[in-house]
């Protein structure tokens, strides 16, 4: 009797014992064995690994001697799952459930594999699931990488084709997440019965087979719609082991080579010259795009073999224009690509992802740049004030010294001729000698002689430096005083004319300097009112941008540098860089990158640029003709009378003079005979 109780007793501490450890069943274990083995193939060891699981509320304490139910039997797999990867040491594991709370610190790397557990739950449609686990990994969004390695094993759906619901997945991890590298795993034949509420009960079955299953983007006859899933792979048991039948190794990321003339939509934000809209260019009456940064899409979309389809265009202001691009791309959804003119922005790239930099722009203050000095205001300045009064100070003195000497005691009044007698006479001399004419009489002494000499060589000395000035002058006179700094700029006479994007730009980018400025604003219409206005009147200071400028200077006819018509400050108000934009984990950026690249270093878009100026002054060159006259007026000089005008304003005033002197003799000579 006690031996029968003994044996009962050993045999409830075995059932116990076995209760408390859960074994997994084949079908599982070979689940497993895929899961590790596809991980292995895809995941380099040492990168982050992220297992997410459902966050089931149907898993309560259970009775140990009780069977598992079937979603604790999901935990078991999880469990077992997570304790192989441990042993192995390969990869730093991060566990996401939806009611763990997510990691604050901040993550430096991101994640290179996901593998996601999806199975049935309450009240929950697989959408649910996973969205909601989806979710979950975007809040850590410095970290959360969408063209990592997505590994979906889903288990436990019954209702629907292996195929079908692993088509259901990719459409969900595609739609709204752009996420194209995912491999889902599912088994091949339903192993759970919908009334089975044990699945530790061993039954024979056959061998397990699991499917894996991706799809494409951009094949020829999906374009960015989930249409079907391909089967790349299969799990089987051959001879109690699991192998791969093909054992493929799939990279989406290549059929991005070629996208079989799919179409890619574009949103476009109208600002010349980067995107330049011609309605009703072609016979079909569409409208196309050109300009600097449709040319590398264009470039782009040849080596892709993508087909561009443009949304129509945006009306409105310039800033709601890119605001609806960026929307359109990253929150819509029913674009592609977004290009015109955006700036490498910290707001915009936190929605979508941008391409690598192409372009360099910055807005800089346009003023006006000096024009030429008047020839003759060049030479009334060519000595300054203490100069001439010098000039004239030397005159008198010579003069005087020149009428001493010769009236001096110890000189003999015979041997000086009369011209050196008289103060009038000397003046007359001394003026003679000063604008290089020949004079009446030279000095007789050995004193007078070398005291006029030195007065000789001194006026010899001033000529020739007012000569040499007075051609250059007349050749080139040069140009007034250039605009360098803000405080210059301050300084001067102009006005502020800005248009209410530039203003708002202002406002956007925090230019604290703006409030130093105290200068007089007026808002302009456009820009090309503001550089219009600025090169015909000179009167006004504008914000703009160095490829703007040129291209509405080409609209005009301008030809030659656009910096022979308005001059910039040195300093810039935003340096930036230019990038097209896609939306979160589009699979098409790293492509775009590489042949930006290319383009970039080939210097095909210069070309295109430097032609695109050329053709668009040829076009407008009917509008050039008042400023080619313009131009020309300071190519030459031509002499006329008019320009020695204040030679014959001096030459006359010493005709007056002369005659009234000569009135006052005749006067003086008739009294004196009476």
């Amino acid at each position: 009797m006690r031996r029968k109780l003994f044996l009962i007793f050993c045999e409830a501490l075995l059932g116990v014992l076995t209760a408390s450890n859960v074994f997994l069943t084949s079908e599982e274990e070979q689940l497993l064995s895929c899961v590790e083995n596809v991980l292995t193939q895809h995941s380099s060891p040492g990168q982050n690994l992220v297992v997410s699981m459902p966050n089931d509320e149907q898993i309560t304490n259970h009775r140990t001697l009780a069977p598992l139910n079937r979603h604790t039997s999901y935990l078991t797999v999880v469990g077992a799952f997570l304790k192989a990867i441990n042993k192995r040491t390969m990869w730093p594991v991060l566990i996401s459930r939806a009611y763990l709370e997510s990691v604050n610190s901040f993550i430096p790397h991101k994640h290179h594999t996901y593998v996601i557990f999806v199975w049935p739950e309450e009240e929950k449609d697989i959408n649910n699931t996973l969205g909601s686990q989806l979710e979950n990994l975007k809040e850590n969004f410095e970290s959360f990488n969408r063209r990592g390695i997505f590994i979906i094993v889903a288990i436990g759906y019954e209702k629907l084709s292996p195929r079908n619901y692993a088509k259901q997945i990719v459409k969900l991890m595609w739609k709204g997440n752009k996420i194209t590298d995912a491999l889902v795993i599912t088994p091949s034949e339903h192993r759970y019965a919908s009334n089975s509420t044990s699945v530790n009960v061993y039954r024979k079955r056959s061998s397990p087979v699991f499917n894996l299953y991706t799809w494409s983007a951009y094949e020829s006859k999906q374009c960015g719609h989930v249409d079907e899933v391909v089967l790349i792979d299969k799990w089987v048991v051959e001879e109690n082991k699991g192998i791969f039948v093909k054992n493929a190794r799939y990279s989406p990321s290549k059929s991005l080579q070629n996208l079989n003339g799919c179409n890619v939509i574009i949103s476009t934000v109208h600002f010349p010259p980067s995107v330049i809209m011609i309605p009703n260019s072609t016979d079909t009456g569409r409208t196309q795009y050109r300009g600097v940064e449709m040319e590398y899409l264009l470039l782009l979309s040849e080596a892709m073999n993508m087909t561009l389809q443009f949304r129509p265009g945006i009306e409105g202001e310039l800033l709601d224009q890119f605001a609806r691009a960026i929307s359109e791309v990253t929150h819509e959804d029913v674009s592609d690509i977004a290009i015109g003119n955006l700036m490498l922005d910290p707001i915009i790239t936190s929605m979508g992802d941008p391409s690598i930099p192409y372009m360099f722009t910055s807005t800089e203050w346009f003023v006006p740049c000096p024009k030429p000095a008047l020839r003759l205001e060049k030479i009334k300045a060519m000595f300054t004030t203490y100069v001439w009064l010098l000039i004239v100070l030397v005159f008198i003195l010579m003069s005087v010294a020149f009428w001493a000497m010769a009236r001096a005691p110890w000189q003999s009044i015979i041997i000086n001729s009369n011209a050196y007698l008289s103060l009038l006479e000397c003046l007359q001399v001394t003026w003679a000698i000063l604008l290089s004419v020949s004079v009446p009489k030279l000095p007789q002494t050995h004193l007078l002689r070398m005291v006029f000499m030195t007065y000789v060589w001194y006026c010899f000395a001033i000529n020739t430096v007012f000569q040499s000035y007075f051609i250059s002058y007349l050749a080139q006179p040069g140009y007034g005083a250039q605009i360098t700094t803000l405080k210059e700029m301050n300084e001067s006479n102009l006005i502020i004319y800005n248009p209410d994007l530039a203003q708002q730009m202002i406002f956007y980018t925090s230019y604290e300097t703006y409030n130093k400025i105290k200068m007089p604003s007026e808002i302009s219409p456009n820009y090309s009112h503001s550089l219009m206005r600025l090169i015909r009147h000179g009167d006004v200071a504008t914000l703009g941008l160095p490829l703007l400028t040129e291209y509405l200077l080409a609209t005009e006819g301008i030809f030659g540098n656009y910096k022979q018509y308005v001059c910039t400050v040195d300093e810039h108000v935003v340096t930036t860089w230019l990038s097209i934009y896609f939306a979160k984990g589009n699979p098409l950026l790293n492509r775009v990158n590489a042949l930006l690249r290319r383009c970039f270093e080939s210097g095909l878009v210069d070309k295109y640029k430097s032609e695109l100026m050329w053709n668009t002054r040829l076009e407008n060159c009917h509008k050039s003709r008042e400023h080619a006259n313009e131009a020309s007026e300071h190519m030459y000089f031509v002499f006329t009378l008019l320009h020695m005008r204040l030679a014959f304003l001096m030459l006359a005033a010493g005709y007056a003079l002369s005659s009234l002197v000569f009135l006052a003799e005749l006067v003086y000579e008739t009294h004196t005979w009476r």
